[in-house]
C-alpha cells in the first residue's frame, strides 16, 4: 500500500512538473506571438501613415497646380507669392516623406517628383515674366492703334480705311493695296 501511495505521489509530482513545463512553453509561445502581432501592427500603422502622407502629397500637388494657374492668370503679385510659399512647403513635404521610405525605387520616384516641381516652378516664373512683358507690349500696341486712328481723323488714309481686316489678307494683296493707296494720295496731293 505504501508503494501505491508513493507511486501516486510520484505520478502527481511528475504531472505537476509536466504541467508547469507545458505552461512555461505555452506562455513563451504566446508571448512570442503577441510580440510578432504588435510588431505587425506597428508596421501596419507605419504603412498607413505613409499612405496618408502620399495621398496628402498628391492633394498638395493638385493645390499647387491650381495656385500656379491663378498666379499666371491674375496680375496680383500676392497670388504669385502665395504660390512660391506653397511650392516651398510642397518641397519640404516631399523631403519629409522621403525619410519614411526605405525602397530605392520609391525614393527615385520622389526625386522625380521633386525635379518636376522645381522645373514647373521655373516655368511658372518664366510665364509670369512673359505675361508681364506681353502686357507692356499690349499697351504699346494700344497706343499705336490710337495714334493710327487719330491719323484717319486728320485726313490721312490708311489701309485699315480700305479693308476691314488687313491682317487676314495675304502679303501680296496688302502690298498692292498699299501701293494703290500711295498712288491715290499722290494724285490727290497733285490736284490740291
Amino acid at each position: 500500500m505504501k508503494y501505491a501511495r508513493r507511486a501516486i505521489t510520484f505520478k502527481v509530482i511528475i504531472g505537476y512538473i509536466i504541467l508547469a513545463s507545458l505552461a512555461t512553453v505555452s506562455g513563451f509561445l504566446i508571448f512570442h506571438e503577441i510580440k510578432t502581432f504588435t510588431s505587425l501592427q506597428k508596421e501596419d500603422i507605419t504603412d498607413r501613415s505613409k499612405i496618408i502622407r502620399a495621398g496628402s502629397l498628391i492633394a498638395d500637388i493638385y493645390e499647387n497646380e491650381s495656385l500656379a494657374r491663378a498666379a499666371i492668370q491674375l496680375k496680383s503679385s500676392e497670388k504669385f507669392d502665395e504660390y512660391v510659399f506653397e511650392n516651398e512647403q510642397l518641397l519640404l513635404k516631399i523631403d519629409s516623406l522621403r525619410s519614411l521610405i526605405n525602397s530605392d525605387s520609391q525614393q527615385h520616384i520622389l526625386d522625380s517628383i521633386k525635379v518636376y516641381v522645381n522645373q514647373k516652378f521655373e516655368n511658372i516664373k518664366e510665364l509670369k515674366e512673359l505675361k508681364t512683358r506681353d502686357n507692356a507690349d499690349e499697351s504699346i500696341n494700344k497706343a499705336i492703334n490710337k495714334l493710327t486712328s487719330i491719323d484717319s481723323h486728320l485726313g490721312k488714309v490708311s489701309i485699315n480705311d480700305l479693308v476691314k481686316n488687313p491682317d487676314a489678307l495675304d502679303k501680296k494683296r496688302v502690298r498692292i493695296l498699299k501701293s494703290m493707296l500711295k498712288y491715290l494720295i499722290n494724285i490727290i496731293l497733285e490736284i490740291l
